[in-house]
């Protein structure tokens, strides 16, 4: 149980973190740019261009509240997640991810799972990269509850 906590934990901070970091910005967009350009370029398209966009908003933010609900469960369990990505001096990349769950609901023994695997350059967010580069560290560490816990009281 403690591992299918864990796993679904790690789905919904990577998964869910699309949904509701880049519509917003997409959003956005779209009121300021891209529907003013059709109504003057293409304005047979316009209505059609918004009531897209309104009817994909509509579903991203039923998937919002699906994914917030379903992170408050998860977070009956789940006491903490950190990923830690470390540069070895080879070049490669180490991606650990410790996750502390409670297995049953008032328990009081609290389970660490901890796993590791090497990845690609490719695929380490940006944001570790520019981090590493500043600080020049061979180690950077993420919260990601705290960042999913943030994320999540930023939305609607």
């Amino acid at each position: 149980m403690a591992v299918f906590i864990a796993l679904l934990a790690t789905a919904l901070l990577v998964g869910g973190a699309v949904a509701i970091t880049f519509w917003d910005r997409i959003c956005k967009w779209a009121e300021n740019s891209f529907l003013p350009w059709v109504e003057i370029h293409l304005p047979y398209l316009y209505e059609t261009a918004k009531a897209a966009f309104r009817s994909v908003d509509n579903a991203v933010s039923e998937i919002r509240r699906k994914i917030k609900t379903a992170w408050e469960k998860v977070r009956e369990r789940l006491i903490g997640q950190l990923m830690e990505f470390r540069r070895e001096l080879s070049g490669d990349w180490i991606v650990t991810v410790t996750t502390w769950v409670i297995e049953k609901i008032g328990a009081r023994e609290v389970q660490q799972i901890t796993t590791t695997q090497k990845v690609s350059r490719d695929e380490i967010p940006q944001e570790v990269k520019d981090a590493w580069l500043n600080r020049k560290q061979s180690t950077v560490k993420v919260n990601l509850t705290e960042l999913r816990d943030e994320e999540l009281s930023m939305t609607h």
